[in-house]
């Protein structure tokens, strides 16, 4: 879109498509015009899958022509734009309509062709030369000729491709990390640390809300109060949390839209501050004894690491009447497993795609109708609460609703989270006009905007 224009009412959505942006000269499309058909056709197909809650508030779509579409509400939602924007890619019609050719081919109107593509290991890009977009100067985008990318699940492998000039950026794993590459790479490097400012993604678990051992809140409250979070952000992160107040848990809300500095655990409530003892009490209130133990299976393909060797073990010692097994399941079939709600007791968590407005971190995994209520949640409290938010136009209250509902998803404990490291992204000072920031901060598969303005220096070695 070109530009978009709001209803006083916010019911009543109006953007304009660019004029001349056409699609990638490949069949079956063919480098035709983009058009708001192709809006519509992509719009029909969200609403019937997972996206499907942010398109939920459409009554219907008009084209007036081409270049126009308008968004009739069923209910005011100023942040509609912004929701679009992240869940939103468009598709040619002519994909729309062939679910085999769209898994496998990528075909928009972008500044880059995809050439080649080797499923788990890498992709080929050329510069589209029927781009549509040109520098302030009148020279036609983009630059490169090319792009290639990698899929490198060895972190060593990763880290001696950044120190060699293999690979322009890499994610330290720790300060000490980040230190060593300043010191191997000091005439070319660029790093730095911050804190996470995305919602959570899979830095926790899931409890299944059907089974009805967790419908006890005494259950799941006591299961996260075992749970030490500050020798958990020691071993894990190296202490990147520690204050007197406790670790923050990073958990679905992203906190800058809350908050005005980074949290502690204090703002996450009782069933976030460790206490063993407490927590025995719980489950034996609950009827679980260290003779018979609540016991239960987490698989997980996400954080497997993590919770094999430090969530689940520290879990099962801290509180005898539980007794968890740990199960380390692949990629797909953990994505199943959630999608089809197909899990009896926990799993580790999957959250994303990542959203641009705070309705996206919530409403499809916490609302009982939800596309991405993974755990079965069915509470009356926070689906009126996550209903309002979405109608509220008063920017202070809507903000007391959002932390009504943070609330609410702490106390109840419908997922555990813990803390995360900090970022430490490291690039070469030969990548120009780079920096994180955003909800994603730094360079990830996430639509990246990070990567949209960065350019080479004329002696870079991987130019």
């Amino acid at each position: 879109a070109e530009s978009w224009e709001i209803s006083e009412d916010a019911t009543k959505h109006t953007f304009k498509l660019r004029q001349g942006a056409k699609f990638h000269n490949k069949a079956p499309v063919n480098g035709r015009e983009f058009t708001a058909q192709d809006v519509v056709k992509t719009v029909e197909m969200y609403s019937g899958g997972s996206q499907k809650d942010v398109f939920a508030v459409v009554e219907n779509m008009e084209t007036p022509d081409d270049y126009t579409i308008v968004f009739n509400l069923n209910q005011p939602l100023a942040d509609f734009p912004v929701s679009v924007a992240a869940w939103s890619y468009i598709y040619p019609a002519e994909l729309v309509d062939d679910e085999e050719l769209r898994q496998q081919v990528a075909i928009g109107t972008g500044p880059f062709t995809q050439e080649e593509w080797i499923n788990k290991e890498k992709s080929v890009f050329k510069a589209n030369p029927d781009y549509w977009e040109k520098d302030a100067a009148g020279n036609p985008l983009p630059y490169v000729d090319g792009i290639e990318t990698y899929v490198q699940s060895d972190t060593n492998a990763a880290r001696a491709g950044y120190t060699t000039d293999n690979y322009g950026y890499y994610s330290a794993r720790d300060q000490d990390d980040l230190e060593a590459l300043f010191t191997e790479n000091s005439d070319t490097m660029v790093g730095y640390r911050y804190p996470i400012s995305r919602g959570a993604n899979v830095n926790g678990f899931q409890f299944q809300m059907k089974n009805p051992t967790y419908q006890d809140d005494r259950v799941r409250q006591a299961i996260s109060k075992a749970f030490d979070r500050v020798e958990y952000d020691l071993a894990r992160n190296g202490g990147d949390n520690q204050n007197p107040e406790g670790p923050y848990s990073n958990s679905p809300m992203p906190w800058p839209l809350l908050f005005d500095s980074y949290p502690t655990a204090a703002t996450q409530g009782q069933w976030y501050q460790f206490d063993a003892a407490e927590a025995s009490k719980m489950m034996q209130a609950a009827g679980f004894t260290a003779d018979n133990p609540l016991k239960a299976e987490m698989p997980s393909f996400y954080y497997r690491t993590e919770l094999a060797q430090l969530v689940v073990p520290g879990i099962n010692q801290n509180l005898p009447e539980v007794n968890i097994t740990f199960r380390e399941i692949d990629n797909p079939t953990h994505v199943t497993l959630m999608s089809d709600r197909n899990f009896d007791e926990m799993i580790g968590f999957l959250w994303g795609p990542p959203g641009y407005s705070m309705d996206q971190w919530i409403f499809p995994f916490y609302h009982s109708t939800g596309s991405l209520n993974y755990g079965s949640i069915n509470d009356a409290t926070l689906d009126d609460l996550l209903v309002k938010q979405r109608a509220e136009a008063n920017a202070d209250a809507q903000l007391e609703l959002w932390k009504q509902i943070y609330d609410r998803i702490h106390a109840q404990v419908y997922q555990a989270w813990f803390p995360e490291a900090q970022g430490r992204p490291a690039y070469h000072n030969y990548i120009l006009n780079y920096r994180s920031h955003g909800w994603m901060g730094n360079y990830t598969c996430y639509s990246s905007d990070q990567g949209r303005a960065m350019w080479l220096s004329e002696d870079a070695p991987i130019r």
